[in-house]
């Protein structure tokens, strides 16, 4: 996946970035967001190889989720994201749209309706 610098800096004008940083204060994890009328759009979120499995992309979501409570919230995934997508079904997030990308690769759009924080 890659982005433009121009796409970057919109990202960061309309939206809102949580980190994650380590003992040494290094990067490890991130997520970002936007707000579009009634919903929260989730993107990126991303961790380091090195500290996956160890709930920081569960608690980097919990904090954004939290911070936009009261809205719906989407976001998606490639259908080849086995990990991500146990991820979202477990705090919560339901299907409602899949969209192919080629034969043997899709989007699956996951959303979660407003007062179903799972903790």
């Amino acid at each position: 996946m890659t982005q433009t610098l121009e796409e970057v800096l919109l990202e960061f004008e309309k939206g809102t970035f949580y980190q994650a940083v380590n003992k040494k204060n290094e990067l490890i994890g991130s997520v970002r967001g936007f707000v579009d009328n009634d919903t929260l759009y989730i993107g990126k979120l991303i961790i380091h190889p090195d500290y996956q499995g160890n709930g920081i992309g569960t608690a980097l979501l919990k904090e954004i989720e939290k911070d936009n409570s009261g809205l719906r919230q989407e976001l998606f995934t490639s259908d080849q994201s086995l990990r991500n997508l146990r991820l979202y079904k477990r705090l919560g997030f339901v299907q409602f749209k899949i969209k192919p990308l080629s034969k043997d690769l899709n989007l699956v759009f996951m959303e979660k309706k407003p007062g179903l924080l799972k903790t």
